[in-house]
């Protein structure tokens, strides 16, 4: 099995790459950083993206919520990573959003993820926010609705541990 230090740098590397991404609004970088289903759960809603319009319709309103909030970057540190087989890594870390000011937009949230090595590449499969005082950035995450495809897609794709 590889080891905990190989998972943390998996994982800090996709934080880099969408980071970098959504900050100089480059979605073809920030699409290539997700498998395909890939499950989006938030406190409101459990979404299933499953095509390249799904990841831009949420690429864009985040993007937008962002632009409208000035917000100028998202400081992410990944807490922890672990692998829970050679081919899925199961991460969690925090989000702080800095404004133009200085200033922390809403309080850290946390999110968990799994990364899945697809065709030699580590991917998003699975995202899951704990966004708890800013409706509009929940909104964002939410913009494509498939509910019951979601939960279907959760239920099998996700561990135990994971699951709402």
């Amino acid at each position: 099995m590889p080891t905990a230090r190989q998972a943390h740098d998996i994982a800090e590397d996709l934080l880099d790459r969408t980071g970098r991404a959504m900050d100089n609004g480059d979605f073809e970088a920030f699409e290539s950083c997700f498998s395909r289903p890939v499950v989006m759960d938030t406190l409101e809603e459990k979404l299933l993206l499953q095509t390249r319009e799904d990841v831009r319709r949420t690429f864009d309103a985040v993007r937008r919520f962002r632009a409208q909030n000035g917000v100028i970057k998202a400081l992410r540190e990944n807490v922890s990573a672990e692998f829970v087989d050679p081919q899925t890594i199961a991460t969690t870390h925090v989000t702080r959003m800095l404004t133009a000011q200085n200033a922390i937009l809403g309080q850290p949230y946390i999110a968990h993820s799994l990364l899945r090595n697809v065709n030699g590449t580590w991917q998003f499969n699975f995202c899951q926010y704990a966004v708890d005082d800013l409706p509009q950035l929940n909104a964002a995450l939410a913009t494509h609705k498939t509910k019951d495809a979601a939960s279907k897609a959760a239920s099998s794709n996700v561990p135990t541990r994971l699951k709402a």
